[in-house]
């Protein structure tokens, strides 16, 4: 194991140095020197080291022939996992610290939800729907023994039962919470962040800028789209309101609600048609920017109109129960900034040596916290 095959493992376990150190026995100390070559190590303690990440799902790549690096192993049906001690995720679904669950369910490849992908995970006192990997941490893996097939009818089933639709549907309003979550905490939130991207690279971030903006329309027309479009069902407001048999008061209620719900999408549908989803020619030649304008406001109050819809879908097939939308530690943009913040201190120490520029970092650090 090379220093910097152990500095890249932690990385992508979010693992501190002080976690390494209490997992694997081997001093905080004799760690940082490793990984920053002031130490060559004892072949036992990195040995001990790498078992413990190996165990966490670590696989270092250049036992198979390939250059020196890791990646981390996906999960897989069986495994025992909890949540990771960073999260807040595990409040909003009543999960003890270091409880441990098992891995019921993993999101196939490639996932729909982009980069990462979300497993279902059976605690003692609850299922855990779909939530992104990265909330977990491995705590034993599986038996690597082959996954039985899987049976069509089983599937079928499954899509006509109302409550597995609605389960499926928080999930998919999670999504759309996130993306506007990840726009607004690096685009709107905070308008520092917004000049500190800017200076740094201008070009970059006003196409990210173009590109989160173009996201997020789609994400809010998608989560209303019509139930069917030909032959295919959409899972989407209009189909929990049309296709699912509630009871007349319910019914009724999500009705209401899905009219506000509308009301948005009529806003920014033309953006969606017209620029973002296709190459309109109209739209091209004039570049209407005010495509998708809407009143100051309306965005926030959409969401909080697809979390009462949720409340009400999700809670008449759970004794009432609510499942929030906004879900915890969804982005960490925060991460991204602190970075950046830093590297910009660093600069500015040109003409200092090593030691002062390590100072002013940590100065920034502290200040920071």
């Amino acid at each position: 194991m090379q220093p910097e095959q152990m500095r890249a493992a932690r990385a992508a376990l979010n693992w501190s140095l002080e976690r390494l150190a209490e997992v694997s026995g081997v001093h905080r100390n004799t760690l940082s020197n490793f990984e920053t070559r002031k130490y060559l190590g004892e072949p036992e303690k990195v040995a001990a080291v790498k078992r413990v990440l190996e165990a966490a799902g670590i696989i270092f790549t250049q036992d198979n022939g390939e250059p020196a690096g890791v990646r981390l192993r996906r999960f897989k049906v069986g495994d025992l996992v909890r949540f990771r001690p960073q999260t807040h995720m595990r409040f909003n679904c009543n999960i003890a610290a270091n409880e441990i669950g098992k891995v019921v369910g993993v999101e196939p490849h490639p996932p729909a939800t982009g980069p990462t992908y979300r497993i279902q995970v059976q605690f003692e006192r609850a299922l855990v729907d779909y939530v992104f990997r990265f909330e977990y941490e491995l705590v034993q893996a599986a038996l690597d023994i082959a996954e039985p097939p899987s049976h069509k009818c089983e599937d079928e089933m499954t899509m006509s039962d109302p409550k597995a639709i609605i389960d499926r549907f928080c999930t998919a309003c999670q999504d759309v919470w996130m993306a506007y979550e990840l726009y607004a905490s690096l685009i709107e939130t905070d308008q520092h962040i917004f000049k500190l991207c800017h200076s740094i690279a201008p070009k970059f971030f006003e196409a990210l800028n173009e590109i989160m903006i173009g996201h997020l329309v789609l994400q809010f027309c998608k989560i209303t789209d019509p139930a069917n479009i030909g032959k295919k069902s959409n899972l989407t407001t209009n189909y929990a309101v049309e296709k699912i048999d509630w009871p007349d008061d319910v019914r009724q209620k999500l009705q209401a609600i899905n009219a506000g719900l509308m009301e948005f999408r009529r806003y920014i549908e033309p953006a969606r048609s017209k620029w973002h989803a296709h190459f309109d020619l109209s739209a091209r030649f004039n570049r209407f920017r005010e495509l998708g304008n809407f009143p100051e406001g309306a965005d926030k109050q959409f969401l909080q109109d697809l979390q009462t819809f949720v409340d009400i879908a999700f809670g008449h097939f759970n004794n009432g129960a609510p499942c929030p939308i906004d879900v915890g530690m969804s982005t960490d943009t925060h991460e991204l900034i602190r970075a950046l913040e830093k590297s910009v201190i660093f600069d500015r120490c040109s003409k200092c040596d090593e030691l002062e520029r390590e100072l002013a970092v940590l100065d920034y650090e502290d200040t920071a916290h």
